[in-house]
């Protein structure tokens, strides 16, 4: 519940938690954003706009049902293939025969290879040619060709084109964790769709057979000699690289040589200290960061001495020595004893905190010296490691050289021999790597189109479209309807949301019951009020709109009328000289007015009329003068407030809007603070803006606004059925009173 909604449930509360206005001049241009979207009002446009979402929903599920009931039915049917990766072979290394398996880690790329193959041109014009589809009428209807040309140019013609077609009606699914692949054909007959499927199973089969017959071998006795020297040549050099090795006492981390991958004990443990090195040096520069910063800046703005308990403990004390002493001395002078006690007091404290302090900063000065000294003692680590390491880099040339000669010996020898394998597997191939597992058959009912995911996805999309309308509804309207809008779209805080009452019921007789709803409403907003600056209730209040009839006169009336309640010697003063209300609302006489004392033509005293309620009194305006404008800017306006000032506690001055004429900026300038009443769905957030800006740049003491006309009601978050109980329990008057509901 906001502030606003639980000041009108008890306007006793209202008192006590009154929001105060901002600090001046503030920006309403930047006041609202150009697009604030937050959950809460995404909610309350959706319930808002149900109807408009459920139109959305219901033109998408009607388009979706049409184009389910408009679209060719497609029949998909499946075979189901083999494809197997290992060929036995035999291979021979250095006497050692076994039995070997292509390698199994590459079954993925052998796998898409085969699907690819299958998917090619050549395998769906063996298809084409195999399954005579160019004499078919069935395969014929379904890809929209004529058959076979007069001519070759247009027997080409067609040929390339049915082979399109058999491309895109086919698709290969091989899952991750099976060797068995499934041939997917998909028609507008079920028929035609199964003998696609097989005919592209068979043609696999067969084009596999023919691709391993037709490929050409290579030499393995060939092979086979250079594998032989090449390894003879990788042990030599194997050898020489042990060697000298050996005789220079160089050690790597592990038994290889020393590369890049395989570092000395010496290059590894420069590494490790140089890492080591570098943590000290950081650690040390941040030590001294520290410790410099805090012996050039004040020492009670240093972080470390503020972070300090012991320093947080007596500033805690400090404070509320200082506070007691600021009362003792109030309460009993500053020569009694206990303020003198104050004073030693609160002396102790700041010398224990300046201790506090010191110690806080030559802890810091210790970290940076015990920092410094460890970077010295790795620093000369580092260079003992450089020297050796300069040592080992003048006997590792050598090394290195033979180094690059066993790698290259190696990989030559690595190439040869998968290469021997490659060829082993190609010769010894008995079979094919493709098999069929299983024959597809003619589908019973069509895969697409699918009703219910037609009709789910039209959903889903006329939820989004519906959505979006409503979400772009809510944004392009300008009109405020709740105080939370109000106070997000200006930044000022409303001080009331006062009710629109029922259309045979009276302002003036809804005013007059004390516990009635709109009565409590601008109770609450006058405790608000009095709430909305230090100096408590302004003794002069403007109270004006944006445009006509937001009820900004009644607002004036109702506040002068609550004052007057209290006890307060209050006077309701009319300054629409245009057009004039408060004579009209309270059945008053308006011969003579506020124009009338402007003119200089009667005294402040003889235009002051008495009302039906004590304590309150009325100026009304008087004779609607030619030029309105000019009277206001004359300094007889500032004359009268002056002298109703002397009389009258509270002084309530209903003013015309504040757009198009510049009669409420200059009455503005007269009085204490400005109360702007806003209705609820008529005023605009850019008419609002505008207005409050005018006020602004009168320099304008805005101390709310007032939401009037308010109609709440369950899409907006808000409803009339909270009641309070007054009277005895023979005779309780329950009254709604709005507030917002929990959500």
């Amino acid at each position: 519940m906001t502030y606003n909604d639980y000041a009108l449930s008890d306007p006793r509360r209202s008192a006590l938690a009154a929001p105060s206005p901002p600090n001046f001049p503030v920006d309403f241009d930047q006041a609202d954003p150009a697009f604030n979207l937050n959950v809460s009002w995404v909610f309350d446009s959706v319930r808002r706009g149900k109807w408009i979402l459920l139109g959305a929903m219901v033109l998408a599920l009607a388009a979706g049902l049409a184009v389910t009931l408009l679209t060719d039915p497609v029949y998909v049917a499946a075979s189901s293939i083999h494809i197997e990766q290992q060929v036995p072979d035999t291979v021979t290394v250095s006497g050692d025969s076994s039995t070997q398996g292509a390698p199994r880690a590459d079954f993925g790329r052998f796998a898409q290879t085969q699907i690819d193959l299958i998917q090619s041109r050549s395998t769906a014009r063996e298809v084409l040619h195999q399954g005579r589809l160019l004499n078919n009428p069935l395969f014929l209807s379904a890809s929209g060709l004529t058959g076979t040309g007069q001519t070759a140019a247009a027997a080409k013609n067609i040929e390339e084109k049915a082979i399109s077609f058999l491309q895109r009606s086919i698709k290969v699914d091989l899952p991750k964790s099976t060797e068995i692949a499934s041939i997917v054909a998909s028609s507008h007959s079920p028929v035609l769709s199964a003998a696609l499927a097989n005919g592209f199973a068979r043609a696999a089969v067969e084009l596999d057979l023919k691709r391993q017959f037709d490929s050409s071998g290579y030499s393995r006795e060939f092979l086979s000699r250079q594998l032989e020297m090449t390894k003879e040549r990788l042990e030599a050099s194997e050898m020489a690289l042990n060697d000298y090795a050996r005789q220079s006492g160089i050690v790597t981390a592990n038994s290889g040589g020393t590369d890049g991958s395989q570092p000395t004990v010496t290059w590894t443990g420069l590494g490790e200290v140089s890492s080591a090195a570098n943590a000290a040096t950081a650690q040390r520069m941040a030590a001294q960061q520290l410790y410099e910063t805090a012996t050039h800046a004040p020492i009670m703005s240093v972080p470390q001495v503020l972070a300090d308990s012991q320093v947080q403990g007596l500033q805690t004390q400090r404070a509320g020595a200082e506070a007691k002493l600021r009362q003792d001395t109030r309460t009993l002078g500053s020569d009694h004893p206990t303020v003198v006690q104050d004073r030693a007091n609160l002396s102790s404290l700041k010398s224990e905190l300046a201790d506090a302090a010191h110690r806080v900063v030559a802890s810091l000065r210790l970290q940076y010296e015990s920092a410094a000294h460890q970077e010295a003692s790795m620093v000369d680590r580092v260079q003992q490691f450089k020297n050796s390491a300069l040592d080992e880099g003048r006997l590792g040339v050598r090394y290195n050289f033979l180094k690059r000669d066993v790698d290259t010996n190696r990989a030559l020898y690595d190439a040869l021999l998968q290469r021997q394998k490659e060829v082993s597997a190609a010769a010894g191939v008995g079979k094919s790597t493709v098999a069929v597992v299983d024959q597809a058959i003619p589908p019973r009912s069509p895969k697409s189109p699918s009703l219910f995911l037609n009709l789910s996805v039209a959903l889903v999309i006329g939820l989004f479209v519906g959505v979006m309308i409503v979400l772009l509804r809510e944004q392009m309207d300008q009109r405020l309807r709740t105080s939370e809008e109000i106070s997000l779209a200006v930044g000022l805080p409303v001080l009331g949301v006062v009710p629109m009452i029922d259309g045979d019921a009276s302002v003036i007789e809804e005013l007059n019951r004390p516990r009635s709803p709109l009565a409590e409403a601008y109770f609450s907003a006058r405790a608000s009020l009095a709430l909305a600056r230090p100096e408590g209730l302004p003794a002069t209040l403007l109270v004006t709109s944006s445009s006509e009839s937001e009820g900004k006169s009644t607002t004036a009336y109702a506040l002068a009328l609550s004052a007057a309640r209290l006890g307060k010697q209050t006077l309701l003063v009319d300054a629409d000289l245009r057009r004039p209300t408060v004579h009209k609302l309270l059945e008053l006489s308006n011969r003579v007015g506020l124009s009338d004392f402007l003119s200089s033509n009667v005294t402040a005293d003889s235009i002051i009329q008495s009302s039906d309620t004590p304590n309150l009194s009325v100026v009304t305006s008087g004779p609607i003068p030619p030029s309105p404008t000019e009277l206001l800017a004359s300094t007889a306006l500032d004359a009268f407030v002056t002298a109703a000032r002397r009389n009258f506690d509270f002084i309530v001055i209903d003013s015309p809007p504040v757009l198009g004429i510049a009669d409420a900026l200059l009455l503005s300038v007269h009085v204490e603070g400005v109360v702007f009443v806003a209705e609820s769905l008529s005023t605009t957030r850019s008419s609002l803006l505008k207005s409050l800006n005018r006020l602004r740049s009168v320099n304008a003491r805005l101390l709310g606004l007032m939401l009037t006309k308010f109609v709440a009601n369950r899409d907006d978050g808000y409803y009339y059925q909270y009641y309070y109980s007054y009277g005895d329990d023979n005779n309780q008057e329950r009254l709604p009173i709005a507030i917002k509901s929990a959500k």
